[in-house]
């Protein structure tokens, strides 16, 4: 219901206005993978697929920052796009793309994404853990992806975060979740605990928890 509200509202505009549907982790399940809505299939149906232009990548399933990338487009849009994409390189990677293909030709997508999960599950779970231990704020509890979203109290993400960089724990910046970084309500906080070790990741949460009773504390 969401996808057809969507499309409705961009289909039904004057301005031929466009959805960049970033479907960048459209394999990255912690544990079985949760049938999804394909936004074209219902763009075809209510006769909007112009609306629709759709990225994807192999970011963070194969080579760390060699991934290949995709972008679907209905035909008339391919029209617009190609000559205007084509003026601006002579052509892709091609060695890049073979090894995609050689390598996933030996090895089955989903298995080899299953191996990823069971190197970063246990870390959602810890983060899950600390978080309600904690008990202050709320977050999300993510399926899949990198990335967990905690929710302050209004005012007290800078607080959080400058609190956390004087003790040696380095988050990502307030605001990273909004359009140029403006949070205007300075409460929400992306935690990306999938690069470090269990281990690291136990001693930083232990540090956030800290800094997170202290903002509160304080107000």
């Amino acid at each position: 219901k969401n996808m057809e509200g969507l499309l409705d509202i961009f289909g039904k505009s004057d301005n031929k206005s466009v959805i960049f549907w970033d479907n960048a982790y459209a394999v990255h399940d912690l544990s079985a993978q949760l049938p999804l809505d394909d936004i074209f299939d219902i763009a075809f149906k209510r006769g909007y697929e112009d609306c629709v232009v759709e990225f994807g990548s192999t970011s963070k399933i194969t080579f760390a920052g060699a991934g290949i990338g995709f972008i679907a487009m209905s035909k008339s849009n391919q029209e617009l796009f190609l000559p205007f994409y084509s003026a601006l390189m002579i052509g892709p990677d091609k060695l890049n793309q073979a090894k995609h293909v050689r390598f996933f030709q030996e090895n089955d997508l989903m298995e080899h994404m299953k191996l990823h999960a069971e190197i970063i599950r246990p870390k959602f779970e810890l983060v899950e853990r600390q978080l309600k231990s904690l008990g202050l704020g709320s977050w999300t509890s993510p399926k899949g992806g990198y990335f967990v979203l905690f929710e302050s109290e209004k005012g007290l993400a800078r607080k959080i975060i400058s609190y956390a960089s004087e003790l040696g724990l380095k988050l990502t910046p307030a605001g990273s979740t909004h359009p140029y970084g403006v949070d205007e309500d300075d409460k929400y906080i992306r935690l990306a605990p999938t690069a470090c070790s269990l281990e690291e990741l136990e001693a930083a949460m232990e540090v956030f928890s800290c800094c997170v009773g202290l903002a509160y504390t304080q107000g």
